[in-house]
């Protein structure tokens, strides 16, 4: 049968197989019989006049028909099982279509009879909630009650002939009812008294080991602090000496255009030309004088402008004595970067150190290196960054080769969301990220992490200084 002739056996009200086919002898229409007494009447007796659905043909209710022959012809059509999207491989008559794909094809999709929300295929349902199912019945394995699986763990929490389980060991105890004692404060009692002992005496050694690096630091911060004294001092003695020779500069300078008014003013005579011989000579004088006086304010300019950049280098070792970050984030503050990136392109100070941090009390110890002008295939045009393990007290205790990945990020400071950022996941074979035999390991990074025109970027660089934030991966580390 062709889809034509398939076609004309469907409802054009309801848009299904004609169920209890009646025609319009007017037109030839056929419609379900429930759709056809649907249809509004115009009047309210029999003699009522209808619109048919299709063409608009009027007719009365002695013009509808049983069609008996449509009838017989749908219940003689065989169709394929239609179920979507994965029909099953039956076969039959139309009249039995309905049933099969309600009742009885395993490709039907049903909601799972224990209420768990889930809709599953009809020959997989009986699986789903033997097995699968959040909400199918299981026994307690102590007190043997049946409850639905999702609340078995919070029963276990509660069920008088479970068994207790020790948070620290996780040694599983006896029954909580029995004994005079709880078996729970027993076990602890008698099974954990060394070994928290062994902790409190670990605790306190460690205690001991920080407070003595803690004093280390404080006696570094307390010379640092002096040398940082002494520099103020010295700075402040030279800034006072050189405005004293500014101010004598000065007054030579004043003395030398009063002898020139003077000259200019004087009768060229042979005593004046005698007179004027003796104030050449004390002109010259005066000269060579102002030259070195000039040339001192220069040596002075320049031991004030080399205190300046030790004095700020002393302030940036004591910022890096003062930090000791613990949460594997670093946010490194680089001062007076413009000269910084000088004197890495004249060669004189090519890389910084950051100070050292941790990924946890007793984690990785780490650190990052920057060159400003670059380094290897970045040198003259990128800032490089590099990242470095390093050599610390509790390097047994950990797990290598170090495996979490690292971030870096020169922070915009006035534009975040336009910060420049990289990550890198180690190299389990490189020796990079192996257990330190040295103080550090070799480097690992970003030879091209950045151009160097980032640091003519003001919103990087606002008063003269960079950020640079590395970040370690915490994932799955677990504190010693």
């Amino acid at each position: 049968m062709t889809s034509t002739e398939i076609s004309r056996l469907y409802c054009p009200n309801c848009k299904k197989i004609l169920r209890d086919p009646r025609q319009v002898t007017v037109c030839g229409c056929r419609f379900c019989a429930g759709c056809i007494d649907q249809r509004p009447a115009q009047g309210g007796s029999a003699e009522s006049v209808y619109t048919c659905a299709v063409d608009g043909a009027k007719y009365k209710r002695r013009d509808v028909r049983k069609d008996r022959g449509c009838q017989r012809e749908i219940e003689s059509l065989e169709v394929d099982c239609p179920t979507q999207p994965h029909p099953c491989s039956w076969r039959g008559k139309l009249t039995d279509m309905e049933h099969h794909e309600s009742e009885e094809c395993p490709k039907r999709l049903r909601e799972c009879d224990l209420k768990c929300g889930g809709k599953y295929l009809a020959e997989e349902l009986e699986q789903h909630m033997a097995r699968d199912c959040n909400r199918r019945p299981v026994p307690c394995q102590y007190c043997k009650h049946q409850l639905p699986m999702k609340d078995l763990q919070d029963h276990y929490m509660g069920c008088e002939q479970a068994p207790g389980v020790c948070t620290h060991c996780k040694q599983t105890l006896e029954s909580k009812t029995e004994g005079s004692m709880s078996d729970m404060n027993c076990h602890l009692a008698t099974s954990h008294v060394f070994q928290l002992t062994q902790e409190c005496l670990t605790t306190r050694v460690e205690l001991a080991a920080l407070r003595a690096e803690n004093s280390t630091l404080h006696s570094e911060v307390s010379n640092l602090a002096s040398q940082v004294d002494r520099l103020l001092i010295s700075s402040e003695a030279k800034n006072t000496e050189m405005k004293e020779l500014k101010l004598y500069s000065e007054w030579v300078a004043s003395r030398e255009r009063e002898e020139l008014r003077l000259k200019g003013d004087c009768v060229e005579t042979d005593s004046a030309a005698s007179g004027g011989g003796e104030r050449k000579g004390r002109r010259e004088e005066d000269d060579s004088r102002l030259r070195h006086i000039s040339e001192t304010l220069i040596g002075l300019q320049s031991q004030v402008t080399e205190h300046g950049n030790q004095l700020e280098d002393m302030r940036l070792r004591q910022d890096i004595t003062d930090v000791k970050t613990t949460n594997g984030v670093l946010v490194w503050k680089i001062p007076d970067v413009r000269r910084r990136y000088r004197e890495a392109v004249e060669r004189k100070t090519t890389s910084l150190y950051s100070p050292p941090f941790y990924t946890s009390q007793h984690g990785y110890k780490v650190c990052i290196r920057i060159y400003l002008n670059g380094d290897g295939i970045g040198k003259g045009t990128h800032i490089s960054l590099f990242f470095f393990l390093m050599r610390s007290e509790h390097d047994n205790l950990l797990s290598w080769p170090f495996k979490q990945s690292v971030r870096f990020t020169l922070l915009n400071q006035k534009r975040p969301p336009q910060s420049i950022s990289e990550a890198f996941m180690p190299d389990s074979k490189s020796s990079s990220f192996q257990k330190p035999e040295r103080d550090m390991n070799v480097a690992s990074g970003f030879p091209k992490f950045a151009r160097q025109t980032v640091l003519q970027d003001e919103d990087c660089t606002q008063d003269n200084m960079i950020f640079v934030k590395c970040q370690v991966n915490l994932s799955g580390l677990q504190d010693v």
